[in-house]
């Protein structure tokens, strides 16, 4: 901040701000008027404890496939990819978000959901190596 004229502003009280909060901060001397705006960026979405996920999964064909990821905040955004396609909340494809816990449900696994299935906060991601075995003749592929 610059001063003219001789004025001199001290601002105190911005350490309890919180990340993405914003504040207008006014200072008016006898002609002078100083108006500044601080925004704090949000903190990076980390995925906790991501090397100690089980990354390989396995399941059997018509079962339920569960990918589970916790978040360092519960506010963050998470995409799901497979095979590098977007996948998008549906009958059969469940994105579900409990506080900080995000997953990926795909009811009634078959051949075709076996898979690389990517998942990314935008500041951070981890890989699921997913196969799927045990279909019978008949079921879809």
């Amino acid at each position: 901040v610059r001063c003219h004229s001789g004025c001199s502003a001290v601002w105190t009280g911005l350490h309890g701000m919180a990340p993405a909060q914003s504040q207008t901060l006014h200072k008016a001397q006898p002609s002078v008027q100083l108006t500044a705006a601080l925004v704090l960026p949000d903190p990076p979405v980390r995925i906790l404890e991501r090397d100690a996920l089980p990354t390989r999964r396995h399941c059997r064909a018509l079962e339920d496939l569960v990918l589970e990821v916790q978040l360092s905040q519960a506010h963050g955004e998470l995409k799901w990819y497979k095979d590098g396609e977007k996948l998008q909340d549906t009958g059969r494809v469940r994105l579900e978000e409990n506080g900080a816990r995000r997953s990926l449900v795909v009811l009634g696994a078959t051949r075709r959901d076996a898979g690389e299935y990517l998942c990314d906060t935008g500041d951070d991601s981890v890989i699921f190596c997913v196969t799927v075995s045990g279909e019978r003749a008949g079921d879809p592929l």
